[in-house]
Order: structure tokens, then C-alpha cells, then sequence
């Protein structure tokens, strides 16, 4: 038996706790149930409804987004196909936009998205954009002529053949000319982009020239319908005719592909001037308003003057404004040459002076014929010089002559005699 005092035991502080006392107080504050999950237990019921709207929603997303997925996968996924560069003479320098890598071609080679191609004064070729890995489909053709550049931006096909996206071919013209030609034969669209420094170009089936200079684009159009997007218009460019577009401008509207050889345009048809055809007496369209010899102003040198033109039924009765008097015709014979002297012609047209339909005669009285000249158009290489004859005589003889020459009868005519 042994006897222990209370001094052999250690006195316990009231912050100190047996071990065995603290060991049982964590295992039962781990075996509490949390706030959520008595929440739960509380309420069954609840529990089970959360559960279940979770799942449906869970499962409707899946069975909605799973089908649109692949199927945007079928549909628009692409691959990118490469242009096949021949070479048709010099060498033509192939760079990656990324690398810098540059390599000179003289044959054939693959050109790949982001990738710049450019030729020199004395190289040129034929880029061709395939539908097929196997090159047996052409899609467009692009003709890259001397001293040109252009970035590859957009070359790709649809992966699937299932999928009806368009092919797509898009590439950024720096510099120089080139001619593309889109000729997709498949169901299956083609879209063609040509982007320049001012402006883009969308390029339907056809043949087109686009040639980028220092401040200007020009689109022409020799077969298809281009349309040209700058400055926030946009412009229907059709077969036989061209457009231009300046540094920050609109583009222009279309002209015809073929241009005036002449020195100045004193020929060409312009606002206000009457054609011999109308001036003749056939059965025109009849105007109320007032028109002007002179018509555009750079056209310097005519005197001003001007009539209104009666229907040949005669409904209407005209007069001339500046110099009212009895019906008259005034025919003209012009000549014109040019500086150097390379080719002259010249024909005869007629007007009428205070006509009052729907007689059309002549004065009995012949008046003297008078002749002046004048500089026209501000050339000093090209002068015209017309006599102007007023007299009786069928205005038949003027459309005899206009036949003859061959010349169309847009020239102005002195009012002034």
C-alpha cells in the first residue's frame, strides 16, 4: 500500500485540460452535423427537388449543345489551302510575315496565308487557288504583274463536303497591278476580297484588274460586277466599266473602260450640250428647262446662249430667250485638228433658233455666212473653227453629213452669229 500526499501530485491550471478530456470534446465537435446539412435533414422533400431540377437542366444543356456543336463543326470548320505560284519570267520573292523568311522562286512553289509575294520590273506570274488538294478544281486565278505586291491573308476551303460555306480567298494588294479571275464551277459560293490601302474590292465570278499607285485604287471590270466599299460607300462596278478610288475618298462613279485619246474633251458628251440628233428636228424628248451652249465649265470659249426644244408634234411652242424672232435653223461646219497634226475631220450641225412648233421653215431672205475661231477647252494644240451658215435647206443635209462623217454631233454651237 502506498500513501501519496497532495504535494507528490501537480497542480492543474484552469487553462490546462486532462488529454483524454480534450481528444473526446474534437471527436464530437467532428461528428456535429454543419448548418447546410441539418438544413437538408430538416427538409427531405426540398432536398430531392433541388436535385432533380439541377439534373434536368444539366441534361437538356447537354442534349441541346452537343448536336449544335458538331454541327457548326461539320459546317464551318476550314482548312487552309495553299496557291500554287508559277513563275512566268525573272524571279518572285516569297516572304513570311512572321519569320521574315524570304526565298526567291523561279518555277513553282506553295504560298501559304501570311505570306507576301512580290515581283520586280522584270518578273511576273500566275497564282492559282485550288478547291482539292489533288489541284484538279480551280477556284480564281491571279495574275501578278511586274512590280507588285500583295499579303496572302485568307485562302481556305470548307474541311467537309457536307458543309455549304463559302471558299474564301482574301489577300492585300501593297502595290502594282495584278488581274484576278474567279471561276468557281462547284454549288458551293466563292468569296474573293481584294483590300488596298483605300478601299476593298468584293469579286464575284469574272475577270477584273485592280493596280494600287501612290493615292489612288483602280478597279476595272471586264467581265462580272465588282463591288468596291471606300469611305463608308459602296459602288457597283459592271462589265466594260471602271472606278477610282482616291486616299480617303469615296469612290468615284463608274466610266467607261475605254478612255478619250484626245487632248481635250470638247467632243465628249457632257451636261448641257445638245446633240445634232435632238437639234435636227426628229421626234425628241421635249424640255422645259434652259440649256446652255457652253455647257461644263471648263469648256471656255462658247458664247452663252439658249432655247427650249419643242416636241415634233407641236404641242408646245418654243422660242429662243435671248433673241426671239421667226423660226430659223443655224447650221455650223466644223473642222478640228490636232498638235502635232496627226488626224482632222469635219462635219455640219444644226440648231433651231425661236422655233414656234410645229412649223419648222426656213426665211426666205439667205443671210450672209460669217466665220469665227475660237481656242477651246484652254489647249492651245487644238483650235476649232466653225462657219456658221444661215440660209434655207433641209436640216437632211446635216444628218447626211453626220452620216458621212462618222463623227458623233456633240459638238456646242455658237449662238451668236
Amino acid at each position: 500500500m502506498i500513501n501519496s500526499t497532495a504535494s507528490d501530485h501537480t497542480a492543474l491550471t484552469p487553462d490546462q485540460e486532462p488529454p483524454d478530456r480534450g481528444a473526446e470534446r474534437s471527436a464530437q465537435s467532428h461528428d456535429s452535423p454543419g448548418w447546410v446539412t441539418r438544413r437538408f435533414r430538416a427538409n427531405p422533400m426540398r432536398t430531392a427537388w433541388v436535385v432533380t431540377v439541377i439534373s434536368f437542366i444539366t441534361c437538356c444543356a447537354l442534349a441541346i449543345a452537343a448536336p449544335l456543336t458538331a454541327r457548326g463543326f461539320v459546317l464551318y470548320a476550314t482548312d487552309t489551302r495553299p496557291l500554287e505560284l508559277n513563275v512566268i519570267d525573272g524571279a518572285v520573292l516569297v516572304t513570311t510575315a512572321r519569320t521574315r523568311d524570304t526565298q526567291a522562286v523561279v518555277s513553282r512553289a506553295p504560298v501559304s496565308e501570311d505570306q507576301r509575294v512580290a515581283t520586280d520590273e522584270k518578273s511576273s506570274a500566275i497564282l492559282t487557288f485550288y478547291a482539292d488538294e489533288k489541284a484538279q478544281e480551280s477556284l480564281a486565278t491571279i495574275t501578278l504583274y511586274n512590280n507588285a505586291s500583295f499579303l496572302l491573308t485568307t485562302a481556305r476551303v470548307p474541311r467537309f463536303s457536307y458543309s455549304g460555306a463559302a471558299d474564301r480567298l482574301s489577300l492585300y494588294l501593297e502595290h502594282g497591278r495584278i488581274r484576278v479571275s474567279p471561276s468557281h464551277r462547284s454549288a458551293r459560293p466563292l468569296q474573293v476580297v481584294v483590300e488596298t490601302p483605300h478601299g476593298s474590292a468584293h469579286l464575284p465570278d469574272g475577270s477584273y484588274s485592280v493596280e494600287v499607285r501612290n493615292e489612288e485604287t483602280r478597279v476595272t471590270t471586264r467581265g462580272g460586277e465588282a463591288t468596291v466599299i471606300a469611305g463608308g460607300q459602296v459602288v457597283i462596278v459592271l462589265a466594260g466599266e471602271r472606278t477610282r478610288i482616291a486616299a480617303g475618298q469615296a469612290p468615284d462613279a463608274p466610266q467607261p473602260v475605254e478612255q478619250d485619246l484626245l487632248g481635250q474633251r470638247c467632243f465628249a458628251r457632257q451636261p448641257g450640250w445638245l446633240e445634232q440628233q435632238e437639234l435636227c428636228g426628229r421626234a425628241g424628248r421635249c424640255s422645259e428647262e434652259r440649256r446652255h451652249w457652253h455647257g461644263a465649265g471648263d469648256h471656255t470659249g462658247w458664247a452663252p446662249g439658249g432655247f427650249l426644244l419643242p416636241p415634233w408634234a407641236g404641242r408646245r411652242a418654243c422660242r429662243n430667250r435671248d433673241s426671239p424672232g421667226p423660226p430659223m435653223w443655224t447650221c455650223a461646219t466644223s473642222t478640228h485638228s490636232t498638235s502635232p497634226s496627226t488626224c482632222s475631220w469635219s462635219f455640219r450641225a444644226c440648231k433651231v433658233r425661236g422655233c414656234k412648233a410645229p412649223s419648222f421653215r426656213w426665211p426666205r431672205k439667205s443671210a450672209t455666212p460669217t466665220s469665227t475661231a475660237w481656242s477651246v477647252c484652254g489647249h492651245r494644240a487644238s483650235t476649232i473653227s466653225i462657219s456658221i451658215l444661215r440660209g434655207p435647206g433641209p436640216c437632211a443635209t446635216c444628218k447626211r453629213s453626220r452620216a458621212a462623217s462618222g463623227m458623233p454631233m456633240n459638238l456646242p454651237i455658237s449662238s451668236n452669229s
